[in-house]
Formats: C-alpha cells, structure tokens, sequence
C-alpha cells in the first residue's frame, strides 16, 4: 500500500499543486513541440467561418452510414459543400479575397487556403478541448475522408496541414534559442492566488511576469516592416500579421552577402552541435526574423498551456489529497468511511477490501492525472493516427451505433509509456487490470480515447467545487441545521461525498459486461461516468445544487 496510507505526515492541501507546477516548469521545452500557437486576430475570423459552416453541415450523417452508392463520391461532394460554403462567407469578412477566392474555382489552387483555415479549427480545437465538441468531429472525420486517394483524384487537394506549434513557429523564424533563456519561466508562469498570498505578492509576481515578457521580446525582437500584404499574398497563407514584410527585415540587397555568411556559418554550427541551444545564442539573435508581438504570442501560448494543465491537475491533485487526508489512516477500514466494495452491491462488479480499493482510487487518479498532463502530446499524436495515410479504418457497428474502427499505434505506444511511468512513481503493485482498449469496439479510434480522457476535468472539478463549498453555503442558518440533520456536520457531508466517489465511481460498473468495464484502464473512467449519471438519485445531491451544480456534461455550444 502507498507509504501515504501508513499514515506518514500529511501534505497540506495545495502541497501536491505547488509539485505539479515544478514540474511544468522543467518541461517547457519539450511541452513546446506540441503547444499550439495562439490564434491572431485575423485567424479568430476564419474560425467563425469555419464554424459557422461546420455547424450547418450534415456531414458525419451522410457519410458514416450504411449505403450501396459510391462513399467516395459522397464524401467528395459533402466536402465540396463545405469548401464551397467557406468560399462564400468569406467574401463578407473579406470581400478581395472572398472574390478571388471564388473566381479561382480550382481546388488545388485554393488549396493552401483550405488547409489553413482547416488548421485553425484543428488548432484552436486543442487548445479547447471544451469548444467545437460537435463541429471537431466533423472536420477531423472530413479531413481524415478526403486524404484517400480516390478523394483526391476527384477533388485534386489535399486538405492535411501540419498543427502550428510554438516550436515549429520559432524554429521557423530562427529563434528557438527563446525556450532555453533563464527569463522564460518568470514569462510564463500563471499567477494563481491560492489562498496563502496577499494582494502586494500578487501584484508582485504579475509585474515581474510583465518585466520578463518584455526582456525577452527586447532582446529576440527585430523591427516590425510596414509593407502591406497583397490580397494574393493573403489567400495564399494565414499570415499572422497582415502587415507584416513577407520578405523579411533582412531583405535589403545590400546585406544580402553578409545574410548569406551568416546563414552559412550558422548551419554548419547548428548541424556540429544540434543539441547544444546555448551555443548558437548569438548567432540566433542576429540572424532571428521575429517581432515583438509575435513573442507576446508565444509567450501567451505557453501561458495558455500552463494554464490549462494546472487547472485540469490542480483538481486532480486535490482529490489526491481528500483520498489521502480522509480514507488513508491505518483504521479507516474498520470504520463507518471504509471504501470496501462487494460485487453485486450498489452496482458494484468488483470486489476489494478497504485497503486495494484506496490504492486502486490512488493510482486511478494519479494515472489520470499523468494523462492530462501529456494531453496536448496525446492530442498531436491522436491527429497523426486519425489523418495517417497508412492505416485506414472500417465502418462497424460497435454497441453504441456506427463507429470508424481504427488502429491507434502512435497514442497506443504514448499510453504504454505513461502506463509504466506511473506505476513506477508507485511503492506497491498494480491493483486491477492494465489493459487499454484502443482501436476495438470499447474505444473504436484515437478520436475517441482522446475525447474520454478531456472528459476527467469535467467529472473532478464539479465535486472539487461542491467540497470547497459546502461550508460558505452552510453559513445560512437553514442550510446548516439541514446539513447537520442529514449529514451530522459539514465535515462527515464532505466525507459521505468523497466516500461515495471513492468506491462507486471505481466499482468497475458502467458497461454491458464485465469484460467491457471491470477494472481495465478505460474501465475506470467508464465507472466514473456512471456514477455521474446517478447523482441525482444521491442522498447528497441537495448540496451539488445549493453550490451551484447544474451538470457534468458543460455546454455544447461555443
């Protein structure tokens, strides 16, 4: 059993959260690679386009169904449809380039344009993964269809783009060496008021936040040009400034020799020392074509990352420490909050003493958590099995309706390593089954598994809130005498919650079977999920209501 069960001193509450954001910071580089680059301005319109037309478009009814027609011709016009409804929404966010784009009615010479405003969608998607939860599926599943062969015979383009990163930005711009300097943490650090800060700290930490953002972009930064771009130039890329020079600040012709050194000597040192960052630092600086905004950009993208992995685990990392503050002393399991499970209980499909069911929550969470903080890598490597152009998928029917059965090996492999790695971190064995279902009938695609696992925050964080605020609401008068009638006080309310997570919400329940819950990897969030379908019917579902609880699901809309 984990040491922390034995009854060793107890972390405070935000102990594990403090951990977990240590570790972000020693990560950033490698987390770039996948960190999606923030949307411009100008990219936030063609978003709204694309929505817009994804919202109106029918495309997964019309293709993944049974039918004895041509699919290919199908998609191909599906997919016409839509192209041909971005075309005309264009010209009225931009009325030159909406025209040009129409008068060229060719695909493939409009194709760098639909890759890109596709991108976007993809890019913004992972960036929030609670928007577009209906009009991702879509787009995937259309860009994913028009890869085949025989779809782009008809349609003569290829709709697949690389996802813009941080990384491979400044790796375009000449500029990577910014993820190595000593300021970048101080940049891109979230302030977070925890509870133990006072106002003037806050404060203090926001603006050396704002000195180090500003060091960095003085000293990578090179000046801003005021060439304007050609509507041609627009259609043909995304530009992320449309005033920007597309040529460059170092395209004047009288230091077109010294560039040419330059560049030369430079490759010859990045190609000897590849992976020594610090030694090209200078040469970098001098030779880098990136403006200020664009490493405000940058900066903000890490800081959107930074923030989204510590909200998904900070609430990870708290229902850690309610397992072990509440249910981790040596005699809980003879006591009234024992998490003992029996089969044939309550919905239970599992049978563990107190003991393995603490561990088996424990390391149930802990794997989640692991998960959430790889998920942008996931989420790249979810889209690079989806759009493979060598692993097709078939149409079948898996339970739960028509489904694409796909293999997943890239995000097949990346679980297995995140698997061994948490059970590494472990001081006893495995409790249940490591098995992860992917690419079969529980979990058809990477598609789905990625969309199970973006679910977690949204189970955690309502019962996270309800915990946190029992005791403001309980300070109505009325509110208390029912929490203490009911419950006996705010702490056992806390504690009757908790309790009935702990051992419902990982009782291996939720499935047609048992071999398609049980205990496996996706079976435990698979129980999770079932145990929020029954909280209504809670003795406990009153204080979920008076904290502000409307549902698990969020909203599916924008």
């Amino acid at each position: 059993i984990n040491a922390e069960y034995g009854g060793s001193k107890k972390s405070n509450e935000f102990s594990r959260v403090h951990e977990t954001q240590k570790r972000l910071a020693a990560s950033i580089y490698e987390r770039s690679k996948y960190v999606p680059f923030r949307l411009s301005s100008e990219e936030r319109q063609y978003l709204r386009l694309l929505e817009g037309a994804l919202n109106v478009s029918e495309y997964t009814d019309k293709i993944d169904i049974i039918h004895m027609g041509s699919k290919a011709k199908r998609i191909a016009a599906q997919v016409e449809e839509i192209c041909a409804l971005l075309s005309g929404l264009l010209v009225t966010v931009d009325y030159e380039v909406g025209k040009t784009l129409i008068t060229g009615k060719d695909f493939k010479q409009n194709e760098t344009y639909f890759q890109d405003i596709f991108e976007v969608g993809r890019r913004f998607k992972i960036m929030n993964p609670e928007k577009m939860r209906t009009e991702y599926g879509k787009l995937i599943y259309m860009v994913q269809d028009a890869m085949s062969s025989e779809v782009q015979y008809m349609l003569n383009f290829n709709p697949k783009k690389e996802i813009r990163t941080v990384f491979s930005f400044l790796e375009e711009k000449g500029a990577l060496d910014l993820l190595s300097d000593d300021l970048l943490l101080a940049a891109t650090r979230e302030v977070v008021d925890d509870g133990t800060k006072s106002r003037q700290q806050l404060k203090q930490e926001a603006d050396e936040k704002r000195q180090a953002a500003e060091k960095l972009v003085q000293k990578y930064s090179t000046p801003r040009s005021t060439t304007p771009t050609s509507p041609t130039k627009k259609l043909k890329s995304l530009r992320i400034d449309v005033n920007e020079d597309p040529s460059g600040p170092f395209s004047n012709d009288d230091d077109d020799d010294d560039d040419s050194d330059e560049e030369e000597e430079e490759g010859k040192i990045q190609q000897k020392n590849s992976n020594n960052h610090s030694k090209t630092e200078k040469k970098r600086e001098r030779s880098s074509q990136i403006t200020g905004e664009e490493i405000r950009r940058c900066l903000r993208s890490i800081g959107d990352n930074n923030s989204f992995l510590r909200s998904n685990c900070d609430s990870l990392d708290r229902m850690i420490y309610y397992l072990t503050e509440y249910f981790g002393g040596k005699n809980v399991g003879n006591t009234k909050w024992s998490l003992a499970i029996t089969a044939g209980r309550g919905g239970a499909r599992l049978s563990h003493r107190h003991e393995y069911q603490y561990e088996y929550v424990y390391q149930s969470l802990t794997l989640w958590k692991e998960i959430q903080l790889d998920m942008f890598k996931l989420w790249y490597l979810a889209e690079k099995d989806l759009l493979s152009e060598t692993s097709s998928y078939r149409l079948m029917n898996t339970g739960q309706g028509l489904n694409r059965l796909q293999r997943a090996p890239n995000i097949g492999g990346a679980m297995s390593k995140i698997l061994t790695q948490t059970q590494k971190q472990l001081t006893c064995g495995w409790v249940g089954s490591s098995v992860v279902h992917l690419g079969d009938t529980n979990v058809p695609n990477a598609l789905m598994f990625i969309d199970k696992y973006t679910q977690v925050p949204r189970i955690i964080n309502p019962i996270i809130i309800t915990i946190s605020e029992i005791e403001r609401v309980a300070q109505d008068e009325g509110i208390r005498m029912y929490i203490e009638n009911t419950f006996g006080s705010i702490e056992d309310a806390k504690k009757v919650i908790l309790q009935d997570f702990f051992r419902h919400g990982f009782d291996g329940s939720g499935a047609d079977n048992f071999f398609e819950a049980g205990s496996c990897i996706d079976g435990r969030l698979t129980s999770a999920w079932n145990w929020c379908s029954k909280i209504s019917e809670k003795l406990y579902y009153p204080l979920f209501r008076l904290t502000g609880f409307v549902g698990f699901d969020g909203d599916f809309q924008r």
